[in-house]
């Protein structure tokens, strides 16, 4: 990854960090190239359907062990674009932007 979305999934990570939970099942995708573009730098547009319906955050804090932590208001199932940057040196693609669109379900 490069930033901007390094940067963002760093956050994400230690905001995950900081809740005493782990995750069970697992997110399903379905990604597909959109565009391509061989301009400098190259640059390949991805679109993707994120399916989170059987992947859970579980909380791990006493009295709550079990529980579902999900937030209600988050879809399940949504589409995400993402944009990958060919880096010349060392040569090697990197995600460089990741756009949630969490109001386009798929």
């Amino acid at each position: 990854m490069a930033d901007p979305a390094l940067t963002s999934f760093v956050d994400e990570l230690a905001n995950l960090a900081s809740v005493p939970a782990h995750s069970v099942g697992q997110y399903r995708r379905a990604p597909s190239v959109r565009s391509v573009s061989v301009a400098e730098p190259a640059r390949v547009v991805i679109d993707d359907c994120l399916d989170a319906s059987n992947e859970h955050l579980v909380s791990d804090r006493v009295g709550e062990t079990g529980k579902y932590l999900d937030s209600p208001g988050q879809p399940r199932r949504y589409r995400l674009e993402a944009e990958v940057v060919r880096y010349p040196a060392p040569s090697r693609w990197l995600v460089q932007i990741v756009r949630p669109h969490v109001d386009q379900p798929c």
